[in-house]
């Protein structure tokens, strides 16, 4: 559970985005609707589909806001669509209804748009922006790559800093998304590059705390020489875990471990 890419809203989403795909004369196109219809909802680091759908549903979400939202000022459309639960949970109800008075482009006067014009527009758009981003060759098109972590620094932005003491971690291709179990949340504005995770996995049998299996993205020291600051990243990013031991007695009494003893005079 703690590493399923699973999106379950993308399989109440997707269906009203290929009801409206259609065909074109364009390959580029039609390759990218097939790796939606292909797609197997799982947001794994090679999927194409992913990447396809995050960029075309984005675009349906702002194109039902943008008119509204852009008249009150600066940063009020990205503050809002920011608010991923309400949006995402809002156009559920938008695609099931078939209506609502956000759809309408209270710019054109004399028309009233409907939800489907919308998605229309929000696939071409959507495709092209993936093209123009990562190029034509959808060899490029992986969610990972776009979708990439880096672990920062609180002084890893300082590029001489970071470069003479590695302070920055990664990055790390990355599946997920904020709509998965295994989170990775990223900020719609700012391109796909993940924001946003699990700080720590754990897994605690109870019948026996020897048995814990637990990770950090980075590792457990903050001090950037030591050989435990970024140790565990790459089996973090991996999916894997390590034993953590808390029993007392065992640990005072396993030679697994290196003991301080102190002894007064």
């Amino acid at each position: 559970l703690q590493l399923d890419l699973t999106s379950n809203y993308s399989k109440e989403i997707l269906p009203y985005i290929l009801t409206y795909a259609g065909s074109s004369d364009d390959k580029i196109y039609n390759r990218a609707i097939t790796f939606l219809k292909e797609w197997n909802h799982v947001e794994s680091i090679n999927s194409e589909g992913t990447l396809l759908f995050h960029s075309i549903s984005n675009q349906i979400i702002n194109n039902i806001y943008y008119d509204e939202l852009s008249l009150l000022g600066d940063k009020y459309l990205e503050t809002f669509i920011g608010l991923k639960y309400i949006t995402k949970r809002n156009l559920r109800r938008i695609l099931k209804k078939n209506t609502n008075k956000w759809v309408d482009d209270i710019r054109t006067p004399n028309k009233i748009e409907t939800i489907d014009e919308i998605i229309t527009k929000s696939i071409e758009s959507g495709i092209q922006k993936v093209i123009d981003t990562y190029g034509p060759n959808w060899s490029n098109w992986k969610w990972g790559s776009a979708h990439s972590v880096t672990h920062k620094h609180i002084l890893g932005d300082i590029k001489i800093l970071n470069y003479l003491f590695n302070l920055n971690i990664g990055p790390f291709l990355s599946g997920g998304s904020d709509v998965t179990p295994n989170a990775g949340g990223y900020s719609t504005y700012k391109g796909f590059n993940q924001t946003s995770g699990a700080s720590m996995r754990r897994i605690v049998d109870l019948s026996d705390l020897n048995k814990t299996n637990m990770i950090l993205p980075t590792g457990q020291s903050g001090l950037h020489n030591s050989p435990y600051y970024s140790d565990q990243a790459s089996l973090y990013h991996e999916g894997k875990y390590r034993v953590t031991y808390f029993d007392y007695d065992y640990i005072v009494n396993s030679p697994d471990f290196q003991h301080l003893r102190l002894i007064p005079e």
